[in-house]
């Protein structure tokens, strides 16, 4: 009997034959899984400060800045960047009806362990993530 599955083909001749295929199916997979899947190492939350950390070196984090008119408020992450080439935002989060504490939305001042933002009104919510 021919057998063909995935990349191996061949004659089955007893179930030794039957054995090394199944392996050599399973190894492959395995292969695959490892170098294409990153998966959680930690994971930490403090009222509304967290952060969750990969394998792949990963690193996704947040929280929630709270203030009344505060202007240029820092942001300290949890878990330090690799580098500075993370995406940082936020959401306004109040009820604000889009004035110019709603516009301020950006971030600037950006290193490995903190970055920087305007104009504080409401309860505003912060994520960022890089390697």
């Amino acid at each position: 009997t021919s057998l063909e599955w995935g990349n191996i083909e061949g004659e089955i001749t007893n179930q030794a034959d039957l054995n090394d295929i199944l392996t050599a199916q399973q190894t492959k997979i395995t292969e695959l899984n490892a170098t294409s899947r990153s998966y959680l190492l930690g994971a930490y939350e403090n009222g509304t400060s967290w952060w969750r950390v990969y394998s792949d070196g990963w690193i996704e984090q947040g929280g929630v800045l709270t203030g009344a008119g505060d202007y240029n408020r820092q942001v300290v992450f949890l878990k330090p960047f690799q580098n500075a080439n993370y995406v940082i935002l936020k959401n306004s989060g109040g009820g604000g009806t889009g004035g110019v504490a709603e516009r301020w939305m950006g971030f600037w001042g950006l290193d490995l362990t903190s970055a920087w933002t305007g104009y504080i009104n409401h309860s505003e919510r912060w994520f960022a993530c890089g390697i």
